[in-house]
């Protein structure tokens, strides 16, 4: 797997499990598709940035993932094991008994 390196994807992704794009915070673009705009509308007026990815380390990467196909393969399936394991939703319940209790 290929992704930008900040941002909620760290919550579900480990480094063993994909490759990290470098990126540089950038201003909300204006020309964001209108889909979009609500939410961005209002990162934009309060001055959030995003990660823009690094677009030749990602075309590197895709090269690189074609290249070496069934590497990648299993590195997507041992991804895809501990995704069903640990963001189950018996595992989101037990974190969050777990949080709940550490605010009593």
């Amino acid at each position: 797997m290929i992704a930008t390196g900040w941002g909620g994807v760290h919550e579900y992704l480990r480094p063993e499990h994909a490759a990290w794009l470098n990126y540089q915070f950038q201003p909300v673009p204006s020309d964001v598709p209108a889909i979009f705009l609500g939410h961005l509308q209002q990162a934009r007026s309060e001055g959030h940035l995003l990660a823009e990815p690094d677009y030749e380390q990602l075309k590197y990467l895709m090269w690189e993932t074609y290249r070496n196909y069934f590497v990648y393969k299993a590195q997507a399936m041992q991804a895809r094991e501990f995704l069903r394991q640990e963001l189950s939703w018996k595992q989101a319940a037990l974190k969050f008994v777990q949080w709940r209790g550490s605010l009593l």
